[in-house]
């Protein structure tokens, strides 16, 4: 096993360029070369074998030369290290040709003659570039014209002679030259089909490439575009904050000590200044949750959503009692996902029936789940104000308020961060609303895996 492994790697370290790719048609002409001289050795010297019967019956030693040169050539050309491939190549069928016409002159033109040439050209046309495509058919000529010369001046051996009248052969060498250059025609047409295939995909893979490389500097101006969001993020937390922290302070402390040298007029404007310092801290509060609320570091997790449901009341107990709002809920399912973001969305769209609630009637919200296959889908279905249908879209935009800050407080930030952590779980959010009869927002969540509930 060792000895035909290392004769396998010798030849096809002769045979082939290891500077050729798969993309090219010279590695697959190459490796065919080295693929069939791999094969053709061993079979070399079992053909050996008619040769010597040929000896013991006709006491010739014609054959057998013939066969013997063409097997040392074939060893040469496999074994024999520093030729040029090329070389190997125009070496091995100049030796196919001169063994074919040597079974056609000491044999005759019998069927396996003529396919020893046939073949030649085939093979010729397979390992050879197009621009040598003619070439065997033109060898073939030859072979035919010099063995019709022997027929014509009965140069041919004796026991060939008249075993076959030149017209006869005229006829033959037609045939064959007609299918060598049928061969030789149509294999270099098959080939450039190929060629122009590989080079499309070639050409495809490199698109890929460049896409590839368009998109990783993309995304590695969108990391430092995050990268620069958050320490955004940080200013905004500190920087920021802690100025209006102090006006806020201030103002109230001159109020409290000159409370009483101030007119109307002044204190007003001091109620203004801390009103208007307020409500910028609380902007950016909420500027600074909805840049991160797709920002989440823990792994999803299974989570009973009556348990968070739960949670997520007890947050509003005050607001409920003092509404005296009916809150109910269907099952709801337990499912992977991330506890903190679902816990966030539950408690945005139920403070929100909560606030947008109708001074004439109890408020009423009621929440649902089912499944749709590849999501679960949530309703919050509340009795309050209702939306007019051509803010159904607006009121998902941030900062996007459809009231005046004296009848509803808020920033007009809570249902754009909803959104934007449903379209991070994997799903959508939508509302269906009539005015002064109340709002369905339905949201889904792609499910993680197999293993929900």
């Amino acid at each position: 096993m060792g000895i035909w492994l290392n004769y396998k790697n010798v030849v096809k370290r002769n045979c082939t360029n290891s500077q050729d790719t798969q993309q090219d048609l010279m590695y697959w002409r190459n490796n065919l070369f080295a693929s069939t001289l791999i094969f053709l050795l061993p079979l070399c010297f079992i053909a050996l074998l008619p040769s010597l019967y040929w000896i013991y019956k006709t006491h010739l030693l014609s054959v057998a030369v013939v066969d013997l040169l063409a097997v040392a050539v074939v060893i040469f050309i496999a074994l024999v290290p520093g030729i040029k491939i090329i070389t190997r190549k125009i070496i091995f069928m100049v030796n196919l040709y001169v063994f074919s016409f040597a079974i056609l002159y000491f044999v005759g033109p019998s069927g396996s003659s003529l396919v020893y040439l046939l073949a030649c050209t085939v093979f010729s046309t397979l390992i050879f570039p197009t621009v040598y495509g003619y070439w065997p058919a033109w060898g073939n000529c030859i072979i035919c014209f010099l063995f019709g010369a022997c027929i014509y001046f009965n140069f041919l051996p004796v026991s060939q002679q008249h075993k076959i009248e030149l017209g006869e052969w005229i006829a033959v060498s037609m045939n064959l030259i007609f299918l060598s250059f049928l061969n030789v025609t149509l294999i270099p047409r098959l080939f450039k089909g190929l060629q122009s295939t590989i080079n499309k995909q070639i050409q495809l893979q490199n698109e890929l490439i460049q896409e590839k490389q368009a998109l990783g500097d993309a995304l590695k101006k969108l990391s430092q575009k995050n990268g620069e969001l958050e320490q955004f993020s940080y200013i905004a937390s500190h920087d920021l904050q802690e100025p209006l922290r102090m006006i806020s302070g201030f103002l109230t402390q001159l109020k409290n000590k000159y409370d009483n040298k101030l007119d109307e007029k002044a204190l007003q404007y001091i109620r203004f200044a801390v009103d208007g310092s307020q409500r910028m801290h609380r902007i950016i509060k909420d500027l600074l949750e909805y840049s991160r609320a797709s920002k989440i570091d823990k792994e999803v997790e299974l989570v009973d959503l009556n348990t968070l449901f739960v949670d997520v009341k007890g947050v509003f107990t005050k607001s409920i009692e003092e509404c005296k709002a009916v809150i109910t809920t269907d099952q709801l399912p337990v499912i992977n996902t991330h506890r903190t973001l679902m816990e966030q969305v539950f408690q945005n769209l139920l403070g929100n029936g909560l606030k947008y609630c109708r001074t004439d009637e109890i408020p009423r919200i009621h929440v649902s789940a089912k499944d749709i296959n590849t999501h679960w889908e949530f309703t919050f279905k509340d009795n309050g104000i209702g939306i007019e249908k051509e803010y159904f879209e607006k009121i998902f935009i941030i900062f996007q308020r459809l009231h005046h800050k004296n009848e509803y407080s808020g920033t007009g930030i809570g249902l754009a961060i909803t959104k934007k952590i449903v379209e991070y779980l994997g799903g959508k959010i939508w509302v269906e609303s009539d005015p002064d009869k109340g709002s369905i927002f339905y949201f889904t969540v792609l499910k993680k895996n197999n293993n929900t509930f």
